[in-house]
């Protein structure tokens, strides 16, 4: 099982845990400036000279007052992270354009269509662009990945393999030793395994090949 992301609550959790270990550094840059401001007005000092001792105007005032009302009820300031995050640079026009080259050429990767755009549409686009917008695609469902594309494979192991022969063996009579080799081939999703028997009693070390489709 693969997982992605955790559930948002999750987030949310951390992030209000966040918040709350930071309640003292809230308190510290809202509570003291309003603290002198209020003193200093119980002292009858006008504003623009209370806003001159404090190093803050009069609505920041107001606002910090306002941030350590809400902090004493457990409401915390907001983020400054923007609500609205960067999008592509790349409008839907070119998407399409990437989607339908794709679809016309399912084996074409993001160099080819990068080449394609630039030189049939004399659209200018990294090699990287187009693969992050392959990669959107896909995860929409729009296309599917190339069955030529190479895939994970296990990594051999081999330990526990059978030892080669000793060369200072001499059969005597043909069959009586025989190497086999082996190798997997699997283009466009077919599957081909290829066999070569190797007999050296015969003449010429004659040869045989066989290739079985899975």
């Amino acid at each position: 099982m693969r997982i992605v992301g955790l559930h948002k609550n999750i987030y949310k959790l951390a992030n209000y845990s966040l918040r709350a270990e930071n309640k003292e550094k809230y308190y510290n840059l809202y509570e003291e400036p309003v603290r002198r401001w209020n003193k200093l007005k119980a002292e009858g000092v006008s504003d623009q000279l209370a806003a001159e001792f404090c190093g803050i105007s009069r609505a920041t005032y107001f606002r910090y007052r306002r941030a350590v009302l809400n902090l004493q009820k457990n409401i915390y300031p907001p983020t400054k992270a923007p609500k609205r995050k960067r999008q592509g640079g790349f409008g839907e026009s070119i998407q399409q354009l990437i989607l339908s080259i794709r679809r016309d050429n399912p084996t074409y990767g993001k160099n080819k269509i990068a080449v394609i755009l630039k030189r049939d549409h004399q659209v200018k686009i990294s090699e990287s662009s187009v693969g992050r917008i392959l990669d959107q695609l896909m995860q929409r469902g729009l296309i599917q990945p190339s069955l030529s594309a190479p895939k994970h494979r296990r990594k051999r192991r081999f330990k526990g393999h059978a030892k080669a022969w000793s060369y200072k063996l001499k059969p005597r009579k043909p069959g009586e030793m025989v190497q086999i080799d082996h190798m997997s081939v699997t283009p466009n999703q077919c599957h081909v395994k290829h066999f070569q028997a190797w007999d050296p009693a015969l003449p010429n070390n004659y040869r045989q090949d066989y290739k079985i489709m899975l």
